[in-house]
């Protein structure tokens, strides 16, 4: 393979940092005075090209891809207990790959416990529970 220079190379990292910049959507929904949920939608594009890349090692080999598709769903359901939920689709088309799974990243949920005796709510060490999962 022979690298690309000059004032062609420069264009084409700029063009590929151009496309390849993450892109994200973000909504807040309000259910009621202690309730909201926020919906976040996170896409990283990708381009790829390579000089005799291709199988028959003459022709450019080129892929365009969603390097990262990601959904996180978070929100309180009380104003002492909040959620938070990730899922990732990785490299979804990458070498014209389109069944590439859903996973979730991350997931956990937090909760306060009321402390009577100072009749305020307390965060102690216990009170907060985290569940995490990763794909293998």
């Amino acid at each position: 393979m022979r690298k690309v220079s000059g004032v062609v190379g420069a264009l084409t990292v700029l063009a590929v940092m151009a496309v390849a910049a993450p892109g994200a959507l973000a909504q807040r929904i309000e259910m009621g005075e202690h309730t909201h949920v926020n919906l976040d939608f996170l896409l990283q594009v990708q381009a790829q090209a390579v000089e005799k890349g291709a199988p028959d090692g003459d022709a450019w080999s080129t892929d365009f891809f969603l390097r990262r598709t990601r959904l996180l769903v978070s929100g309180a359901v009380w104003k002492d207990i909040t959620f938070f939920w990730e899922v990732d689709q990785p490299n979804f088309g990458k070498g014209g790959k389109w069944d590439t799974a859903f996973f979730t990243q991350d997931a956990f949920m937090s909760f306060k416990v009321f402390c009577p005796s100072l009749a305020r709510a307390c965060r102690a060490p216990w009170a907060s529970a985290r569940w995490t999962t990763t794909a293998v």
